[in-house]
């Protein structure tokens, strides 16, 4: 049997019907992969050659598994900023945005969110191999104690004052940080959080709302204090989600 016809009966055992250019069509319905120059990109740097559907046949005959990056690092201020006992932000008081609790701006409680728009590019139901969020730590104080997740939704729409982020509800699963690691660039791995959402049977696929989750009490001040995107010398928000079917 030849690695084609291990390609086609593969994707009648995954349920694709019809004859084999009908299951083609159905997989590339499935997938976009022919409007999709990524997957010409990614399966080129792999060392396939030829016209698109070779190179997918040989792929899947390999036992290759269809997966994805997306990275996204924000570029409008309207996508991050904090949410101060209800009042929106989106240029942060001095251009920060607080992660825990700082009594300087706030008296209950502060929300900080950065908007992600996705735009299709991390379907809906996939595996969520690594989720990786990075931002830019200018200052630390106390003993901060927060979370980070997403907003658990089915549509997630861009943060503002009549979508007030202390509004939203947060993923079950999250990244706890208690940490002070001192300014720079700093990694939060979300995995399970972004899986939470790419799980829910009607997610959208539109953005995805990463959220925090002041855990510190509202008083004093334990808390980061990271880059808005508004601020000058500061490095933005950056999302990098690998996902897999």
């Amino acid at each position: 049997m030849s690695r084609v016809d291990d390609c086609y009966n593969s994707l009648a055992t995954q349920g694709y019907t019809g004859s084999r250019a009908d299951m083609l069509r159905q997989f590339e319905a499935e997938y976009d992969l022919f409007g999709n120059d990524s997957w010409v990109e990614a399966l080129t740097d792999s060392g396939y050659t030829g016209a698109l559907p070779d190179m997918l046949v040989n792929f899947w005959a390999d036992g290759g598994e269809f997966g994805g990056v997306f990275t996204q690092q924000l570029d409008d201020t309207d996508d991050d900023g904090h949410d101060t006992d209800g009042t929106w932000s989106s240029d942060g008081t001095l251009q920060l945005d607080i992660l825990g609790f700082h009594s300087y701006i706030g008296t209950a409680e502060i929300v900080t969110a950065f908007s992600f728009s996705s735009g299709g590019a991390v379907p809906q139901g996939s595996t969520i191999d690594s989720a990786i969020l990075t931002i830019d730590l200018l200052f630390e104080y106390g003993s901060p104690d927060f979370d980070m997740g997403c907003e658990a939704t089915d549509v997630a729409e861009q943060p503002d004052s009549g979508n007030l982020p202390t509004d939203w509800s947060i993923t079950s699963d999250r990244t706890n940080i208690t940490t002070t690691p001192g300014a720079g660039l700093q990694t939060i791995d979300i995995t399970t959080a972004v899986q939470e959402i790419v799980s829910r049977p009607l997610w959208d696929e539109g953005r995805i709302n990463v959220m925090s989750q002041n855990n510190a009490g509202s008083s004093g001040t334990d808390c980061w204090s990271v880059a808005d995107k508004s601020r000058a010398g500061g490095t933005s928000a950056k999302l990098v989600v690998t996902w897999s079917r």
